[in-house]
């Protein structure tokens, strides 16, 4: 069942599906969820990525995320911090939607947008994501998955 909610995302919670139910190819996970328990998670529907407001949700956490971690002074000459300042110069900011960020970022898809934020460790820590055909599950690496991001 999926919900919008006030902000644009929609949170989705599923009856798990086993992976011989998902479809999976080299860039799709096959989800693979415990049968006894419920998923939340938050969704970016592929269809209208262009101009998606989950997308823009999603871009605002990893930009304030991101953020954060290289304001450290030790990550200053770190691969990624240098990436990350020169978007910033070429103007990203967190209210960017996904035409705008791929310009930036010379991307095309949110493929490459996944494997530019990858790159990031706190990213890696903070978030966690499933790919299906239709779109991009996340949720927050900390917490258990029955939860119920609209309470977080």
């Amino acid at each position: 069942m999926t919900v919008p909610t006030s902000k644009g995302v929609q949170v989705t919670s599923v009856k798990p599906q086993t992976a011989k139910d998902s479809i999976s190819s080299d860039s799709f996970t096959e989800l693979d969820f415990d049968a006894e328990e419920n998923t939340s998670f938050y969704t970016i529907g592929l269809k209208d990525l262009p101009t998606s407001s989950q997308f823009v949700v999603f871009h605002a956490l990893v930009y304030d995320t991101i953020q954060a971690w290289t304001v450290d002074k030790s990550l200053q000459n770190h691969p990624f911090t240098i990436k990350w300042k020169k978007a910033n110069f070429a103007g990203m900011d967190r209210y960017k939607n996904f035409q705008q960020v791929a310009k930036i970022l010379t991307i095309h898809t949110l493929f490459e947008y996944m494997e530019f934020i990858a790159q990031c460790p706190e990213v890696k820590q903070t978030y966690e994501w499933k790919w299906n055909p239709e779109e991009l599950r996340y949720w927050y690496a900390d917490l258990p998955l029955n939860v119920d991001l609209n309470k977080v």
